[in-house]
């Protein structure tokens, strides 16, 4: 059983590097230095194990773009990860289900206020709980992944998740305390099948990835084998590496696959202008980026992002620590900065290079 927490793991790997940077046709690289000296992504990346697992990072910025890779997508044959190459993005996928959520919010398909009661059919006692408490984690239901009793490698689903819920109390009185938990979002995936009669799947595709051109996204209900182009999980094992990964099927609080460069397609919906209506529009931002009415430690949550308050403006990010992989997307829309990191080492500090990436570029800002 592992869950899905919030913060990456925090164990950095340390040697060598294999680097690739680039900017948008036409214009210089972010951070592009001409004496040859490397760009901040290229640093963030420079202790990683050039024959371990490794990342890729990226930076969006008002000057361009920059990437850089470390590492291999497969330890045994060799294969270098790349800029496109695509992980599971673990935690980090939470803001895609709240974008779905908010795209029915600002539609009138939805209110934050509808009970999920009259939604779902859930086998323990959801009074009071609310679609909003759903998103913003104050709904006090418990974390499927450590009710369920699976091993990563065996198939459980969606339906498996909700049954785990049987007979279980909630924490608190809903909307009255914080708590993450992988449940509420898991749940939010049932909640667009249920009002769109559409899956998550189909809907994020569609609504969401299709009109970024998030080409090499995907939400997927299907997890056992990987995908062309995907990185191989790890995690360590005494000096080297194990390969790991799951078959869990859940979706909701995790299962988007993606890479980089698609993740700061995304992030460019909280840095640009907003659009006139839809997906980001000012409703849709207002919903994603407005806390719920319980902070966690003074740090608020929106849909599936935290919210803080920095001297740089309003920090939005989000990390993630699954099964042989770690993320990270971090953005500061005042100072239009984004970075996002994706590793396939479960013990790699994804959130911990983003933040450091962040603070470098705000700084020379």
């Amino acid at each position: 059983m592992r869950p899905r927490p919030v913060l990456a793991a925090v164990l950095f790997m340390t040697v060598c590097v294999a680097l690739v940077a680039c900017g948008t046709a036409g214009e210089e690289a972010a951070g592009d230095t001409r004496d040859g000296s490397p760009t901040v992504a290229e640093s963030a990346v420079a202790g990683i194990d050039p024959d371990g697992p490794g990342c890729v990072v990226g930076a969006r910025t008002p000057d361009g773009q920059q990437l850089a890779t470390a590492g291999l997508a497969d330890v045994e044959d060799g294969a270098a990860i790349t800029e496109d190459t695509i992980f599971d993005i673990a935690s980090v996928s939470k803001q895609m289900t709240a974008g779905a959520i908010a795209l029915l919010v600002v539609d009138g398909d939805l209110s934050l206020d509808d009970p999920i009661d009259e939604l779902l059919d859930l086998p323990l006692d959801t009074t009071d709980v609310t679609v909003g408490d759903l998103l913003h984690h104050t709904s006090g239901l418990p974390d499927y992944t450590g009710l369920l009793d699976a091993g990563d490698d065996e198939v459980t689903t969606n339906d498996d998740a909700v049954t785990s819920l049987e007979d279980q109390e909630l924490a608190f009185d809903p909307g009255t305390d914080f708590e993450y938990s992988n449940t509420n979002y898991q749940l939010l995936g049932q909640v667009v099948d249920v009002v769109t009669g559409e899956d998550l799947v189909t809907f994020s595709t569609q609504e969401l990835f299709g009109p970024l051109g998030m080409d090499d996204t995907v939400v997927r209900d299907d997890q056992g084998d990987l995908l062309p182009g995907q990185a191989q999980g790890y995690e360590a094992a005494g000096d080297g590496w194990t390969a790991v990964g799951t078959s869990w099927q859940q979706t909701g609080d995790g299962a988007v696959h993606s890479t980089v460069p698609d993740l700061l397609r995304w992030a460019e919906l909280f840095l640009d202008d907003p659009t006139e209506e839809g997906l980001g529009s000012a409703a849709w931002l207002e919903v994603m980026t407005t806390p719920g009415p319980v902070l966690d430690g003074g740090v608020g949550y929106g849909g599936g992002l935290a919210i803080d308050e920095v001297d740089d403006g309003l920090l939005l990010s989000h990390a993630g620590s699954w099964v042989g992989v770690a993320s990270s997307l971090q953005m500061l829309p005042d100072a239009g900065l984004a970075v996002a990191v994706l590793c396939n080492g479960d013990d790699i500090d994804a959130d911990g290079m983003a933040s450091e990436l962040l603070d470098t570029l705000a700084a020379e800002a």
